[in-house]
């Protein structure tokens, strides 16, 4: 999508559980055929998902290097179970906005 694009800006949620499914299933998929999944955009710089796309399973985030030590921080005391659990629960969830308060609780 045209994040630029001012006719369709508001429909960009990268938040949004549809959005998350993609790359859940993306993931899934690559790794049954033992390749792996990067993420490379805005999403991966944002600290609040970092917990959230660990639990997706990407094996790799790309991220501005001024967002590695906020990201190490906020991954560090979460085992990958617990980030699996948070991912799981974002994917049920009915909007974006629903997975950003889920986000802030934890």
């Amino acid at each position: 999508m045209d994040r630029e694009n001012e006719e369709v800006t508001a429909l960009y949620d990268p938040y949004h559980p549809a959005v998350l499914r993609l790359i859940y299933t993306t993931v899934e998929a690559a790794h049954k055929f033992n390749k792996w999944v990067g993420l490379c955009g805005e999403l991966g710089g944002e600290v609040t998902a970092a917990a959230l796309l660990v639990g997706l399973g990407l094996d790799e985030i790309s991220m501005s290097p001024i967002f590695i030590p906020q990201a190490k921080e906020a991954i560090f005391h979460l085992s990958y179970e617990e980030a699996r659990k948070l991912a799981l629960k974002a994917l049920e969830l009915p909007s974006g906005q629903a997975v950003r308060k889920l986000l802030c609780r934890n």
